[in-house]
């Protein structure tokens, strides 16, 4: 794969020659314009605006402001160089820091063994070997810079997201000669081998894996994959989930599609080679062996309809499983606001009944000390009737005579406090808590069958209320403790969570 991705880049090699009126002084330049080193000397050239005046870097004639290009440079034998492409608009005196803000893309090595790539700040580049032949490869519309060993056939590096608005010039610096350990020159290869390139163009790599035909209008998905622009978009019309046919990666938002104009024309390329390939041997099978292409059409047609079908079932079996994990995901929820529901009803209610038992117990203390006095009143006024001084009976009668005073204790009443409805707010705060989880569930459907399922699992729980026998009480209870209704209702989330596993997985 490696190799194919050099071949198909080197499809766009252009013919590139030096300029020697942006060279600067000190280098040497062969009459044919393809090879470059640096010398001791500098020479007496016009000091235009295109030259650079101090750093020892030489400009292409060819300029690009549009499509792609690709050329490749032997570096074997130097120990420095710098190579790539720069704008139009860079500065050429003085020195020179490369870097994409100052418009160049480019990459260097120094001191024998070490690369770089310049771009602010520089990248370490870690290679496997010291390669001898350089390939760079632009592409202007995709703001795509990429240099390429060319013998190992692997990526060295690339510039991506570049915003060009300017032509761009092939960039060469043979770098100083350093005494003459880097004399060797940087030479532009004069062609590229091409048919060694459409030797290793197979129709695997040319075909849509929803058609399994050529590509027609390619377009790239943000995941890397390719497809026609019609097959995916149908696709996605036909699909609930947004996402790639081939790696499954979902797309929250439909992904905005452009033609890849790069494989359009190697597909267009391949095409036209196939279908040369075919006219020529048509007759010939036609002959030798009638029917067999009717035949292996049917074949073909078959094997996609299992393809297709397989796809289909692999997507419904991920459509399942992520249903799945939604719907345990909204009752484990839903499991948990009940629980945290159940410890606020139980604290509540317990603290009602702690201020009711705390106003029985003041009253009770009141009435203790009313009966305490009373007590005392009623033995003072034992001990004056068995008295024998009349006179002190008659003088203390008066005011044993007068009642203590007392609380008027016949509209005093403890009323227990009432418990209607709790357990009916518990589930319009559980109502509200599933509304909010409705509205982060990605699937409208399903949330829709969750209010049901979970309406379904409550409704027996709510609907048993009782009037209990004996009190004549017109109060509606439940049969059973608050703490055992809810608990029921915890149950019954857990059975939930279960009957809704089981239904998912009968889709």
């Amino acid at each position: 794969m490696k190799k194919v991705e050099l071949k198909r880049v080197q499809l766009y090699a252009v013919d590139v020659t030096l300029d020697p009126d942006t060279a600067q002084p000190n280098l040497i330049l062969s009459d044919d314009g393809k090879e470059v080193s640096c010398g001791d000397v500098e020479k007496n050239l016009p000091d235009n605006t295109e030259r650079f005046d101090t750093c020892p870097v030489v400009l292409a004639k060819q300029s690009f402001s549009s499509g792609r290009f690709y050329y490749e440079v032997q570096v074997k034998g130097k120990t420095d160089w710098d190579l790539g492409v720069a704008r139009e608009s860079i500065s050429r005196k003085g020195e020179i820091t490369a870097s994409p803000q100052k418009g160049y893309w480019t990459i260097c090595l120094w001191n024998k063994n070490e690369y770089y790539a310049k771009a602010c700040p520089d990248v370490r580049l870690s290679l496997k070997q010291q390669p001898e032949k350089v390939g760079v490869f632009v592409d202007y519309e995709e703001g795509l810079v990429s240099f390429y060993d060319v013998d190992a056939a692997a990526l060295i590096y690339s510039f991506t997201g570049c915003c060009f608005t300017e032509k761009l010039y092939p960039y060469f610096s043979p770098c100083p000669n350093y005494g003459g350990k880097n004399s060797a020159p940087l030479i532009i290869s004069a062609s590229v081998d091409m048919s060694a390139a459409s030797c290793l163009l197979t129709e695997d790599q040319f075909l849509c894996s929803i058609c399994l035909d050529v590509f027609t209008d390619p377009v790239s998905t943000p995941c890397g994959h390719n497809f026609c622009k019609t097959c995916i978009t149908e696709h996605w019309n036909t699909n609930v989930l947004c996402q790639c046919p081939n790696c499954k990666k979902l797309f929250k938002t439909r992904p905005e599609l452009q033609v890849n104009t790069f494989i359009s024309e190697m597909a267009a390329q391949f095409r036209q080679s196939a279908q040369q390939k075919a006219s020529s041997s048509s007759s010939e099978q036609q002959v030798s062996k009638p029917g067999e292409v009717e035949i292996q059409q049917m074949i073909q047609k078959r094997r996609l309809k299992i393809e297709e079908i397989k796809q289909s079932v692999e997507l419904s079996k991920e459509g399942a499983d992520r249903e799945i994990a939604d719907g345990v995901q909204v009752f484990t929820a839903l499991k948990e606001s009940v629980e945290r529901s159940q410890a606020e009803l139980i604290h509540t209610i317990k603290e009602k009944q702690r201020k009711t038992e705390k106003q029985a117990e003041g009253f009770i203390k009141e009435l203790e000390q009313e009966i305490s006095e009373l007590k005392k009143r009623s033995s003072e006024v034992k001990q004056l009737s068995q008295s024998e001084d009349h006179l002190h009976l008659l003088q203390s009668f008066p005011s044993l005579n007068a009642a203590p005073p007392t609380k008027n204790w016949t509209e005093v009443s403890v009323h227990p406090p009432s418990y209607e409805g709790t357990v009916r707010r518990a589930v319009n705060q559980l109502e509200e808590t599933l509304s909010k989880l409705m509205k982060k569930s990605n699937f409208v459907a399903f949330s829709a069958a969750s209010v049901i399922f979970f309406i379904a699992l409550l409704l027996p729980i709510l609907v048993k209320p009782r009037i209990p026998d004996g009190f004549g009480l017109n109060v509606v209870v439940f049969e059973n403790t608050i703490e055992d209704r809810l608990a029921e209702i915890v149950e019954r989330i857990n059975q939930g969570i279960m009957a809704w596993k089981d239904i998912i997985s009968g889709y």
